[in-house]
This record gives C-alpha cells, sequence and structure tokens, in this order.
C-alpha cells in the first residue's frame, strides 16, 4: 500500500497504533474503531505489525471470555482473511511473533500438540537483540513463548527436566516471566529462589513486585540461616520494628519492612491491584485516609481485559472505598475530583 502522499504501510499502522488507546470517557469508542479500520486495511495489504496488532487484541478478549472489540468492527471475512496472513506469517516468512501468538490461538482453540510445536519454533527464531513489535505501542501484546510453552508443557504433564529447561532458555533472553516461573520452582528463601525472583521484579513482572515486597515486609532475620548467600545478600538490612515501634514511620528507615513498601509501590505503579490494596490498607492503618483513597480509587476501576481475580480486587476496593468515604471528608472530596476528572 502506496498513496500519491507517499506514505508506506507501515507509517500507517504506525498513525493507527494511538487512536487504539486515544480519546477520552470508556464509551467514546470513535478514535478506536478508525484504528482498527486502518489497521485492517493495513493488514489486507500485508502489513506483518498491523496483523500482529489486531491479532494480539482479538486474542486477549478471547483469552478472558469477553467480546472482541474486533469482531464487531471488521467483518468476519476480514478477520478471516486477517487470522490467514497471521499464519502466513509463521508458517511460510518465520516470524516469531507470529509464530507464538499463533500457538496462543491454537492452545486456546484445543489443539495443543501444533501449539508445542509453534511455540519451539518461536523460541528457536526469537532475537532477543530485537524489540517486541507490539509490546513498546500498546497494550495487548504477545506474551512470552517461553513462559507460555512452560505453562502448555504442564497441562500435558510434560518431564519436569523439559519444562525447566525451556524456561532456563527464558531466563537467558532476560525473560521477565521466565524469570517468574522459574522462581515458583525453587525452595522459598533459597538464593536461587531470590535471584529469580529479583530478576522478575527488576524486569517489571507485576507480581514478582508484589512477592519481594511480601518477603521484605514479612522479613525475619532468623530465616537468613538457612542460606548463607542470601544470608550475605539482605546483611546490610535493619530488623523490622515490632509493637509500637511499627506504626512510627521514622522507625522503618534502613529495614526490610521499608524495601517491601517501595516493591509495592513499584507494583502498584505497574498496574498490580494486589499492591494497591495492601498500600491502601498500610495507609489507613497510619491515618492516610486521603492516600488509600486515590490508590483505592485506582483498584476500583476494571482493566480492559479483567480476569476474576481482578475482578475480585475491584469488588474489594469499592467495598473499603465505601467505608472510608462514610467517615472522610478528605475521601469525599478526593471521590468528587476523580468524578469531575472523569467527565471532562
Amino acid at each position: 500500500m502506496s498513496l500519491e502522499f507517499n506514505i508506506t504501510r507501515a507509517q500507517l499502522t504506525a498513525l493507527a497504533i494511538p487512536l487504539l488507546s486515544a480519546g477520552g470517557s470508556p464509551t467514546d469508542t470513535y478514535n478506536h474503531d478508525i484504528g482498527f479500520l486502518l489497521l485492517g486495511a493495513c493488514s489486507k495489504a500485508q502489513d506483518p505489525l498491523a496483523t500482529l496488532h489486531i491479532m494480539s487484541t482479538h486474542y486477549m478478549a478471547l483469552a478472558h471470555h469477553q467480546t472482541s472489540r474486533v469482531s464487531t468492527i471488521l467483518l468476519p471475512s476480514e478477520l478471516f482473511t486477517i487470522r490467514r496472513h497471521l499464519e502466513s506469517l509463521a508458517h511460510d516468512q518465520n516470524n516469531a511473533e507470529a509464530c507464538a501468538l499463533l500457538a496462543q490461538f491454537l492452545d486456546h482453540e484445543g489443539k495443543p500438540k501444533k501449539a508445542a510445536q509453534l511455540y519451539q519454533k518461536a523460541i528457536d527464531l526469537w532475537d532477543i537483540s530485537v524489540l517486541s513489535a507490539t509490546s513498546n505501542t500498546m497494550a495487548p501484546r504477545i506474551a512470552s513463548p517461553w513462559a507460555q510453552y512452560y505453562l502448555l508443557l504442564q497441562s500435558l504433564n510434560a518431564p519436569k527436566e523439559l519444562c525447566l529447561e525451556v524456561l532456563e532458555k527464558g531466563a537467558e533472553a532476560e525473560d521477565p516471566m521466565s524469570y517468574y516461573h522459574l522462581s515458583t520452582l525453587q525452595n522459598p528463601n533459597s538464593w536461587d529462589w531470590m535471584q529469580y525472583l529479583t530478576r522478575a521484579a527488576a524486569s517489571g513482572h507485576p507480581d514478582a513486585m508484589f512477592d519481594l515486597g511480601e518477603w521484605y515486609i514479612s522479613y525475619d532475620p532468623v530465616i537468613k540461616f538457612l542460606d548463607p548467600k542470601l544470608a550475605s545478600y539482605v546483611s546490610w538490612l535493619k530488623p523490622n520494628p515490632k509493637g509500637d515501634k511499627a506504626k512510627d514511620p521514622k522507625s522503618l528507615t534502613g529495614t526490610a519492612e521499608a524495601l517491601g513498601w517501595e516493591w509495592h509501590g513499584l507494583a502498584a505503579k505497574a498496574g498490580n491491584k494486589r499492591s494497591m490494596l495492601r498500600l491502601a490498607k498500610w495507609m489507613v492503618e497510619r491515618g492516610q485516609e486521603g492516600a488509600a483513597a486515590r490508590w483505592l480509587i485506582k483498584v476500583s476501576t476494571p482493566r480492559a481485559y479483567s480476569d476474576e481475580r481482578d475482578k475480585r480486587f475491584v469488588r474489594e476496593g469499592r467495598a473499603m472505598l465505601r467505608g472510608l468515604k462514610e467517615g472522610s471528608k478528605i475521601v469525599k472530596e478526593i471521590l468528587e475530583e476523580a468524578a469531575a476528572a472523569a467527565r471532562k
């Protein structure tokens, strides 16, 4: 596709992608519709990035048992053609991301053997020096092929050695999800466990940040003697304060608990609703109801794609926010500000 103004397919795709996250209220879908229509045209013209974006968005909705926005904008025949282009990218053009994404579809459709073959192909083709085509430009992204393949192998009762081998390859590629899954296979409080969990957290894995935050908050110096390397790693930390001292913010300076709350703060900023709730409860205990309310507002806002765990956190956040609103003038003002901002 090339217009008289010399605009290429790739440039049109780059113009369409921001439209998918632009706009005001959630009910205003005008920009999204234009974005998907543009991507559909670019995909029809065989642009790989357009096809990856459309199909990754479509998969995210299907995986969460929601109506796909893509299927309400594009005709079934158009979506069929785009799926065929994805298959061509994977099978004929050896596009690693297309292999991983198509494997997710096949796994979802109950074709685990075909999915396994494509996950393996994606891993073999993956070039860690090349940034993901979707990860930096749009919320729905193609998941880690190593972690997804690992989960599929687990469901097929594959040998533990094979599962570990897949995750270790992901760790070599510095994949956060592989680091996180490897941490779950280690003995808690071991040096290997801490290494993998810290690497996952430092790479931006929200659940790893949460788990690391919880570990530091409940840190007990006694456990460090279980692993000499771990003992050395945390030797600089002060013991967590106990009793009345724990209520004094100054007593947290330099302690494991202070580091734990820092990790929860990072996880919350990365969108982890569990950490948002954890921070909100901690702030309420310390009389910081205004700050707690701001986190609870974020918790109470549903994501575009929510699983049952997320929905439970939303309900818990709303219930806690209602309780704060009844007894706090500051919280009422914050809620009014948030409502006014949402109306703009």
